[in-house]
């Protein structure tokens, strides 16, 4: 079992998200600027591989304000892999100051 895998992609989530314009001008260089413009900051998610989650994982990942999936990667003999998708959480973010501005027919 892969103990810190949340821990650590949480963490290099972060790190992304404090460098959006490294990571935006790495885009620009590789592939081009249109490509670049089209990544989805608000929508960025985290995904954790693993041979397996306990059910601590999967409630730790309920009390983080983020998009998770937990993926499990159960070997079977040495020719078959399977990723199943244990958990996934969708954060939903709403846009109340807008409803604040709006004014009543």
């Amino acid at each position: 079992m892969n103990e810190n895998v949340i821990n650590q992609g949480l963490y290099y989530l972060d790190w992304l998200l404090d460098h959006k314009a490294e990571f935006t001008l790495l885009v620009q260089k590789k592939c081009d600027a249109q490509t670049a413009e089209q990544v989805d900051w608000p929508g960025a998610r985290l995904l954790c591989i693993a041979g397996e989650f306990t059910k601590f994982d999967e409630h730790a990942v309920k009390q983080i304000n983020r998009n998770i999936e937990l993926i499990s990667l159960p070997a079977y003999g040495n020719e078959l892999l399977l990723l199943e998708l244990v958990k996934m959480l969708r954060v939903v973010k709403l846009r109340i100051a807008a409803e604040k501005n709006r004014k009543p027919m």
